[in-house]
């Protein structure tokens, strides 16, 4: 039970769910409409990642590359925050980790993409 909850935190943490009201309003969803919700943030943001690739390909910008990159990694991330113990049999602990590193990771990207000269 308590690594149930560990994960759902983890889970509702790591894809965007960090005020206090959305926590209570997530702690009344099940596991499984939280799952949902990951895989849609997930799906959508391999379709930005297209997107962006697609305007990269015609103009080049070394920005355009760098959001899709951002965007790939935001998909991923939502992936790995649901299906890593049930298919990988990666702790709880790592799978906070990794998703910590990528969020830095990701943040950084966006930052790049806003200052890099053109």
């Amino acid at each position: 039970m308590l690594i149930l909850n560990l994960r759902e935190s983890l889970a509702m943490f790591h894809t965007g769910i960090a005020s206090s009201l959305a926590l209570r309003a997530a702690e009344e969803l099940d596991f499984e409409t939280l799952e949902w919700f990951s895989f849609i943030i997930a799906i959508f943001s391999i379709l930005l990642c297209a997107i962006t690739l697609s305007s990269y390909r015609t103009t080049r910008s070394r920005r355009l590359l760098l959001v899709a990159v951002a965007f790939a990694l935001f998909g991923v991330n939502a992936l790995l925050s649901n299906y890593d113990v049930l298919v990988l049999n990666i702790s709880p602990l790592e799978v906070a980790v990794a998703s910590a590193v990528m969020s830095l990771i990701i943040l950084v990207l966006f930052f790049a993409a806003l200052v890099l000269k053109r």
